[in-house]
């Protein structure tokens, strides 16, 4: 699938905008809000779903979207660089900051989505450390379509597509190739004056995966894209 840049602006940023906002944008529900595992919960973004209507056709899309960092803790957690084994199946390391934040949301994430019901079509979206929570989750979804699949099981999942905004790197080099396999329609969109798409750096290991959409000198996002 190519790269869409008309959809992505109308449909992708708005509901990465309203992960911040937990504002349904026009057309889509908000079906739940994504909160941390604490006493005082910690809102992180919202789950939308959205019926769409075609000629003898009707589809059901759910959009998970995932905000960046807003609180001092969540700064630690960007830093926070070393490598970990993967708590929920996925092949090579991970980096412990983004791992625990994505434990400390993961049942929300999981819950929300089996509140939204069947869904035909699903978009998960991150911006900054939301782009790395986001990418862990689709590798967690793909994996476990693809085991019940394989299975001849009932699917409850389908292959979500991924969009992320000036994501960090989450995963080391002996992780990615795995998650490529899996996330097979990953956009990673990145102006370059950006440095935290560039973290962790390569040095310690981490790699970037999916397909690269950079913005052109830093503009604010136009149509002006180009895919690698």
């Amino acid at each position: 699938m190519s790269f869409d840049p008309s959809y992505c602006l109308s449909t992708i940023l708005p509901l990465a905008e309203a992960a911040y906002t937990v504002a349904a944008p026009p057309g889509w529900e908000l079906v739940s809000k994504i909160f941390t595992n604490e006493n005082q919960p910690n809102c992180f973004g919202a789950i939308f779903k959205r019926e769409t209507f075609g000629t003898g056709t009707h589809e059901n899309i759910v959009s998970v979207c995932i905000r960046g960092t807003e609180r001092l803790e969540e700064w630690f957690c960007d830093f926070d660089a070393r490598p970990v084994d993967s708590l929920y199946g996925g092949a090579g390391h991970i980096a412990h900051g983004f791992q625990d934040w994505y434990s400390r949301i993961r049942t929300s994430l999981f819950n929300g989505l089996g509140m939204a019901g069947a869904y035909d079509q699903l978009e998960i979206i991150g911006h900054s450390l939301g782009g790395a929570l986001a990418q862990e989750f689709a590798r967690e979804i793909a994996m476990r379509f693809q085991i019940r699949a394989g299975n001849g099981g009932s699917v409850s999942y389908c292959e979500p597509t991924l969009w992320t905004f000036e994501s960090p790197r989450p995963y080391q080099a002996d992780a990615i190739q795995q998650f490529n396999q899996l996330v097979t329609e990953y956009w990673r969109i990145e102006s370059w004056p950006d440095i935290v798409p560039h973290a962790p750096p390569t040095n310690l290991g981490f790699v970037s995966g999916g397909s690269l959409v950079a913005l052109r000198d830093g503009v604010p996002f136009t149509l002006d894209v180009h895919t690698n």
